[in-house]
Order: structure tokens, then C-alpha cells, then sequence
């Protein structure tokens, strides 16, 4: 609440090796059912951002999607690059969301389809966070078949990317 309030939110931009960080969250998300499975990253996608902040995004849509899939569904994730841009898509086979919902409250601070258990403001959240790294969510849904996330982040440029990922110990 006190970032939304506030505008400050988490520490400054740092090189991300964004499979790593999906690996990681993958794994602290493992510790509830369903398990995510994530396919294999063949690249290393380097993104420049907060990497707790990033995480939160994604520790919060994947979580979503398991609440939203229940103990015998899926929800995988899958990484890829399009261009000059790294794309995450958490994918569960729940209950969805109608049109309405994904067009007029989705996004919305303080909407929520858990009723009293959420606040309705990690969704807001995730995307504002994202669009400041000059990213984009995009989500598809269909009632009774599930949803796709689709994250879309700006890939560090170039030789740039090289430069950082090195001062932090990275590798490319």
C-alpha cells in the first residue's frame, strides 16, 4: 500500500539473468501443488530490473494461477525471445476469466475473483512494475479452460548487456 501511495518501489535496476530468476521462482513456488514445470531455457535472456521486484511479479501470477487451478491442474511457464524482447508465459488450465473481468476489473487496484482473501492489488501492481522496465502483460483467459500470462520485457541491449552482466559476475 505504502508504494502505491508513495511511487518508490523497491531498489534500483540491476542485470537479471531471467531464466535463472524463473528457475528460482519456480522452485519456491514447488512447495505448493500444482508443482509448475517450466520448459528449458536455452537463452539466457538478460533484462535489466529490480530482481526482488521481478520476482514478486512472478512468485504472484504464478500463484495465482495455482489458487486458480487447484491441487490436480497444470501451470507451466515458458520462456522465449521475440526480437529485442524477453517473453514469459505462465499458462494453468483453471477456471479462467470472462471478457468482462479480463477488460474492465483485472487490472484494477482492489478488484479480486478470491473474494475477502485478496486485496486485489498484486495484479495492478505486477503490471505497473512491469511497463516501468518498458514491458507489457498481455492475458488471454477463457471460463472453464484456463489462462495465459504473457510478460513481456525489453532484453538489456547489445554489448551493454555484456558490460553488466560482467561487473556482477554474470555470465552471457
Amino acid at each position: 500500500m505504502e508504494q502505491m501511495r508513495s511511487g518508490v518501489r523497491g531498489s534500483e535496476n540491476e542485470p537479471v539473468e531471467l531464466c535463472a530468476l524463473m528457475q528460482e521462482v519456480r522452485a519456491e513456488r514447488a512447495k505448493s501443488v500444482p508443482q509448475p514445470t517450466m520448459t528449458p531455457c536455452e537463452d539466457r535472456l538478460p533484462v535489466h530490473a529490480d530482481r526482488t521486484q521481478l520476482a514478486t511479479v512472478f512468485n504472484h501470477i504464478i500463484q495465482n494461477a495455482q489458487e486458480a487451478t487447484g491441487k490436480t491442474g497444470r501451470v507451466t511457464i515458458c520462456l522465449s525471445q521475440i526480437d529485442d524482447r524477453a517473453i514469459v508465459e505462465i499458462e494453468d488450465n483453471g477456471v479462467g476469466m470472462d471478457e468482462d473481468f479480463l477488460q474492465r476489473k483485472l487490472f484494477q487496484p482492489f478488484e479480486s475473483t478470491k473474494g475477502l482473501t485478496g486485496m486485489g492489488i498484486g495484479t495492478f501492481e505486477s503490471r505497473e512494475y512491469i511497463r516501468s522496465l518498458k514491458g507489457d502483460i498481455r492475458v488471454r483467459s477463457t471460463p472453464g479452460s484456463g489462462t495465459v500470462f504473457r510478460v513481456e520485457i525489453p532484453l538489456t541491449e547489445g554489448s551493454d548487456a555484456t558490460e553488466l552482466l560482467m561487473t556482477t559476475g554474470q555470465e552471457l
